[in-house]
């Protein structure tokens, strides 16, 4: 019996199904929008070349372009991955996009990648 909804736990006696536990897309995209912020600011600090506090528009003029390149480049990644495994029938989450704060003296990208989860085999 293959449910989507359910997955099998299989013990001795007989089969127990157990409620699988689905995420909000609102995970995914608050996910998304720290990201993106994260990324603004790294791209801030990448084009000024300065860590420090900075007016909120020029945050935006000089970090957006940065922010919307690489998120469009780790969104067509990710999607990719989501779209074929949908199309070869394998159950997936949308993608969990990881932000990474802005730490002074520290690489910053503003986001460390993100992943799609499996939950089908």
């Amino acid at each position: 019996m293959e449910n989507k909804y359910y997955e099998s736990t299989y013990s001795t006696d007989s089969i127990k199904l157990k409620k699988v536990k689905r995420h909000s897309p609102m995970v995914h995209l608050s996910l998304f929008l720290v990201t993106f912020i994260t990324t603004v600011i790294a791209g801030a600090e990448w084009t000024t070349g300065t860590i420090g506090p900075q007016e909120f528009s020029d945050l935006i003029a000089n970090g957006m372009p940065y922010a919307l390149a690489i998120l469009f480049f780790l969104s067509c990644h990710e999607f990719g991955h989501y779209f074929a495994a949908r199309y070869h029938g394998i159950d997936v989450t949308l993608p969990y996009y990881i932000p990474f704060p802005p730490i002074p003296f520290f690489l910053n990208f503003g986001t460390m990648g993100a992943v799609i989860r499996t939950r089908s085999i």
